[in-house]
């Protein structure tokens, strides 16, 4: 019978208590071996890639809330320009109906003022 076969009978053997105590250990150790694993293979190299990668999907999703945020930029600089398109318009109105009202008024006050010269002669 081989060491593992041996360490294995004697694992089936132990009380609960005892045998979650060893399944415990050995999950310390087996993440233990893994850190030690990545730390090396990180040392070596050997993950820069995944570097590369996690540094270009960052990128390119920085790239598209760029563009998300350009869009909705250049959406709200059209409506505002519409609004302001539309606040000229009306003031030109306006404007245009007080020159109409000054010539309007300038007309009738010559009227009065010809007419009260010919009453005055």
């Amino acid at each position: 019978m081989s060491k593992v076969d041996e360490l294995k009978t004697e694992i089936e053997r132990l009380p609960r208590e005892e045998f979650t105590e060893i399944v415990r250990w050995l999950s310390e150790k087996d993440w233990e071996r893994w850190d030690k694993e990545i730390e090396a293979d990180s040392e070596a190299g050997r993950l820069d890639f995944l570097m590369r990668e996690a540094l270009d999907e960052g990128i390119s999703l920085l790239r598209s809330e760029v563009r998300l945020g350009q869009q909705e930029l250049h959406t709200r600089l059209d409506k505002l320009e519409n609004k302001i398109d539309t606040r000229s318009d009306q003031i030109y109105r306006h404007i245009d109906g007080f020159v109409k009202l000054h010539e309007t008024l300038d007309i009738e006050q010559r009227r009065e003022l010809r007419d009260w010269k010919r009453v005055d002669s």
